[in-house]
């Protein structure tokens, strides 16, 4: 059984299941008229199953590094207290070097107090590039 779907993460409207034949299962934003809803949408799963545990899926928060460290290497953004910055993460010397990242300001260092992982990228079409 399929748990309940969560609103829009963008405009808080309603989601419903969208099935192309019994192997395409997507989740769309309802909210608005046919013409003009929100849009927003997962890709194709396999399942509805995945389909909606896709759509629910949310950004995680904040992490203290008191509370633990990233798993693995890779960027995330990171905050010190003064400024938000994409850092790398090295996982083996369990440090952040903000030399391979964008910070919100030029010169801003500081200990990280804070981690959260980036969210996934948007998938783009070859008609948009």
């Amino acid at each position: 059984m399929c748990e309940p779907l969560k609103p829009c993460p963008f405009c808080g409207g309603e989601a419903g299941n969208w099935s192309r034949g019994s192997f395409q299962h997507s989740v769309q934003c309802n909210e608005g008229e046919p013409n003009d809803w929100c849009k927003v949408s997962t890709h194709w799963c396999e399942s509805k199953e995945t389909a909606t545990a896709a759509w629910n899926r949310r950004a995680s928060r904040w992490i203290s590094i008191d509370y633990g460290w990233p798993k693995r290497a890779g960027t995330v953004a990171t905050w010190n207290g003064d400024a938000v910055a994409w850092q790398y993460f090295n996982s083996e010397t369990r440090r952040f070097h903000p030399n391979r990242g964008w910070q919100t300001r030029i010169g801003t260092s500081g200990k990280v107090t804070h981690w959260t992982p980036l969210p996934d990228p948007p998938e783009v079409s070859d008609e948009t590039t």
